[in-house]
């Protein structure tokens, strides 16, 4: 299916609601850019996966944690760590190395966040080129501006991602 007029409009919302995140949490630089292209990475993986059962969500209650050592939250960031770990066996470059400090308050807001705004939105559902030009032109712009006009992600990893949604 191609993403619609309105899906775009959400999707775009989504992504300022991320990159706002990010900003707000000193994380619009390269270790934001690889959390975030890791979390699309395990929603596709997700929805490839365990479609009768997605483990990629984050409800109100482990949304507003007050500690990181809080067990609501601990469940969402065991949940993300078991997509990561079954994940990592399939998409070896992405997730070889792992940039999401669980323990880290900044990387779990911006990891709440990301996950929020992508848990309703099928990636694998969408058109490869749409996908393509919403999501990774647009974080490639912002974070292009970010680094002094120097883009932080190899296109190949672009492509391998995009290859991962729609092979």
């Amino acid at each position: 299916g191609i993403i619609s007029k309105t899906d775009s409009k959400r999707l775009n919302d989504a992504l300022s609601q991320i990159l706002h995140t990010m900003d707000k949490c000193g994380l619009v630089n390269q270790k934001g850019y690889n959390i975030l292209i890791q979390f699309l990475a395990l929603k596709i993986y997700d929805e490839k996966n365990n479609s009768n059962n997605l483990k990629y969500y984050i409800n109100p209650d482990e949304a507003a944690y007050k500690q990181l050592t809080e067990d609501t939250l601990q469940d969402f960031l065991k949940r993300i760590e078991q997509i990561r770990a079954k994940a990592k066996t399939q998409y070896k470059k992405i997730l070889n190395e792992n940039y999401f400090d669980n323990k880290n308050e900044n990387q779990v807001k911006v990891a709440i966040e990301i996950v929020r705004q992508f848990q309703n939105y099928s990636f694998t559902n969408s058109e490869r080129n749409n996908l393509y030009q919403l999501v990774f032109y647009r974080f490639a712009s912002q974070f292009s501006k970010a680094d002094n006009a120097q883009f932080v992600t190899p296109l190949q990893i672009i492509d391998f991602i995009v290859d991962i949604i729609n092979p």
